[in-house]
């Protein structure tokens, strides 16, 4: 009995007790190699979100190229006038 209230208060102790500077650097710098990670993988994925949105945009230029061409020339000039 008097053994394990003595581990009961050397973990009690133990746990108080901070972490050598040593370790909690290498914690800090293992946080942060994680967060530049997971802020890399957000840029890789921004930057696929914007060249799939670039062909988006591009597809939409050339479907209403499309249509003002086949418009009649009446039409697409009043089309032009009610969007200024």
């Amino acid at each position: 009995m008097a053994q394990e209230d003595s581990k009961k208060t050397a973990s009690r102790v133990s746990d108080s007790i901070p972490p050598p500077p040593q370790l909690e650097a290498q914690s800090l710098n293992s946080e942060m190699a994680k967060a530049f990670q997971e802020l890399a993988r957000g840029e890789t994925t921004a930057t696929a979100l914007e060249t799939k949105l670039d062909g988006i945009e591009s597809r939409i230029d050339e479907l209403l190229a499309s249509v003002e061409a086949t418009l009649p020339k009446e039409l697409a000039s009043d089309t032009s006038k009610s969007n200024n």
